[in-house]
């Protein structure tokens, strides 16, 4: 009722046959953010990454991954077989112990030539649970000059150690 009034009394506020004023518009002024331009027909910087993923019962994976200023580098692997022990517990999903680790390193931004997007995915089997994960997952942008090492840590006592050479 109360929209009803309000409605009724904008119609009888503006003369029929007349426009309302349009609100003023104000410019706004954006400078853009200028970059060098990406010459795709250079080589691509090459970097070589000491990648060490731990968890608290020892380590996960040890490599070296080979990273460009274009692109990103994957590693990977999964883990799936029936369970050591027979599980009380019946579900429509197949249960058994299932593991998997993923690591991603990504050029970061541009401007920023030794930036690296670092991201890792852990999984596994819960110490009290016969059919469920326990996964940990982490996303970070870590600044990775040649000959330094860069340190992420994420839940679960998950620590990722990073070595550009």
């Amino acid at each position: 009722m109360l929209m009803l009034l309000a409605i009724q009394a904008a119609t009888i506020a503006t003369p029929r046959g007349t426009v309302p004023t349009p609100p003023p518009i104000v410019p706004v002024y954006a400078v853009p953010t200028i970059s060098e331009p990406l010459d795709r027909t250079a080589p691509p910087r090459l970097s070589e990454v000491d990648v060490v993923i731990r968890a608290p019962a020892g380590i996960l994976w040890q490599g070296m991954l080979r990273v460009a200023d274009r692109g990103e580098s994957n590693w990977s692997q999964t883990r799936s077989e029936p369970p050591r022990q027979p599980c009380a517990v019946r579900s429509s999903y197949w249960n058994g112990d299932r593991e998997m680790l993923s690591l991603t390193l990504s050029p970061g931004a541009r401007d920023t030539p030794d930036g690296m997007i670092v991201q890792v995915r852990w999984a596994r089997r819960g110490d009290d649970t016969c059919d469920g994960l326990r996964t940990v997952e982490l996303r970070q942008t870590v600044a990775l000059p040649a000959r330094q090492t860069a340190v992420v840590t994420g839940d679960g006592g998950l620590r990722v150690e990073l070595r550009r050479r």
